[in-house]
């Protein structure tokens, strides 16, 4: 789920940020564009807490510099099968919409239990005998059965149609 990755960047600077702080601009260049992103290969990088020393840049045609960075990053990766904790954001006939952490999760409504019907009235999933209700900001346990990672965010569909998956109390 989370892992503190090495991880490695080319950066193209403008001169513009050339000066006596020219390490200090690499570092907000790397900062700003990876932080908060999602990469394919590894998922979504939310932190990053160390960054290698910089070496010397490279000119490139045009006058912009391309620095070969190395830093460590924090990435969130799901994985198919794996169960996670999440909160419910959406509610509808159609199934569930959740958030686990930088993801979206859809659970349609055929991987929810056949005991639990949607109630439009409370905007919820209900148990016939109203023991088991599932609302807004509901906390649940779902299993991912797939994921796709977009340039922005990951998308996954998951299930709470098994054993211990479900409301959390």
């Amino acid at each position: 789920m989370y892992f503190l990755m090495e991880l490695e960047r080319d950066l193209l600077l403008h001169p513009n940020a050339f000066g006596k702080h020219l390490h200090e601009e690499v570092r907000k260049a790397l900062y700003k564009e990876v932080e908060g992103t999602v990469d394919s290969r590894v998922g979504y990088i939310i932190l990053v807490p160390r960054i290698e020393p910089i070496g010397h840049g490279v000119v490139q045609e045009g006058g912009f510099v391309k620095f070969n960075v190395k830093y460590q990053a924090v990435v969130f990766r799901p994985f198919n099968s794996e169960v996670v904790d999440a909160i419910v954001t959406h509610l509808d006939e159609m199934g569930l919409r959740c958030q686990v952490g930088a993801m979206i999760v859809f659970i349609y409504k055929d991987q929810i239990p056949s005991e639990l019907q949607y109630d439009s009235g409370s905007s919820s999933w209900k148990a016939d005998d109203e023991s088991i209700a599932i609302m807004l900001d509901a906390k649940i346990r779902l299993r991912i059965t797939g994921l796709r990672f977009d340039a922005q965010e990951i998308f996954g569909v998951g299930t709470i149609k098994d054993h211990y998956l479900g409301m959390l109390q």
